[in-house]
């Protein structure tokens, strides 16, 4: 099997990966409600993993016993 290099300037390569990314980042801009659960997952998860990573959950169980 023969590869070939491709130079940085390339064009024809540049347009494929031009293309590449236009169809790689299509399908990542939901509208309406999942857009809306998508967004709401990740700042739950994000609040959790801060929550998680301080000393809340220490300073909660100290005054809630």
């Amino acid at each position: 099997m023969h590869a070939t290099a491709t130079q940085p300037g390339d064009s024809s390569s540049t347009a494929d990966l031009d293309s590449f990314t236009a169809i790689d980042t299509g399908g990542r801009n939901p509208a309406g409600s999942i857009g809306f659960f998508i967004a709401f997952v990740a700042f739950t998860w994000s609040a959790f993993q801060l929550y998680v990573s301080s000393s809340v959950p220490f300073w909660l169980a100290e005054e809630l016993g």
